[in-house]
């Protein structure tokens, strides 16, 4: 049996690694997180995004921590540029792309 491929994610604070995760759980997650995260604002704020995508995923992480997988996978789309912070508290995101 082949090990599953793998995919190093980054972090938007450079002094920070991201985690070594599988490649499908990665796109599954992202795909999630993409057709949640608005093109306009004012956003969806963090917490909004991190129980829809929880909800979204249910148990097709076969194990998972969704919310983990969530959160690793937001701050690499940030540091590669597909999403952004918008200012202000709570913390609200926008697709850059």
């Amino acid at each position: 049996m082949m090990p599953a491929e793998r995919i190093r994610l980054r972090h938007p604070d450079r002094t920070k690694a991201g985690p070594n995760i599988e490649r499908s759980r990665y796109e599954l997650v992202r795909k999630q997180i993409l057709a949640l995260v608005p093109r306009s604002g004012p956003g969806i704020a963090w917490t909004d995004l991190r129980d829809a995508a929880h909800r979204g995923l249910g148990t097709r992480l076969a194990g998972g921590n969704n919310w983990w997988y969530t959160s690793v996978v937001k701050l690499h789309l940030e540091a590669i540029g597909e999403i952004e912070r918008s200012g202000g508290s709570p913390q609200r995101l926008l697709r850059s792309r």
